[in-house]
């Protein structure tokens, strides 16, 4: 059984959560923390959440995402760069995220 696995990077303009593996009901509560104590060290930098390497995610996985993109932060896929816009071949990540926010996808 795969785990989830958070990566933390406090840089200069932002923090960014490298999320890897799948961010289902067993996994999101380690997410939930992590976002807890980063709310505490935010100031006033961005708070990025990189789902790159997420590997499936569920409903409750999807209420997270929204949840942390509704209190500012920015869910963000780094193989096609951005939320918006349609690859060719969609890479894992991009349909995760034209599934959670179907409205950034565009229809083409």
């Amino acid at each position: 059984m795969e785990a989830l696995t958070i990566y933390q990077h406090d840089e200069r303009a932002c923090f960014r959560f490298q999320l890897r593996g799948p961010l289902d009901e067993r996994s999101i509560r380690q997410l939930e923390c992590s976002w807890q104590t980063a709310q505490s060290i935010l100031g006033k930098k961005d708070l990025v959440v990189d789902v790159t390497g997420v590997t499936e995610v569920d409903d409750a996985g999807r209420k997270l995402l929204n949840r942390m993109r509704e209190s500012g932060a920015q869910i963000q896929d780094n193989e096609t760069g951005a939320r918006t816009g349609k690859a060719k071949r969609m890479p894992v990540a991009r349909r995760l995220l034209c599934m959670i926010f179907p409205a950034s996808c565009g229809t083409d």
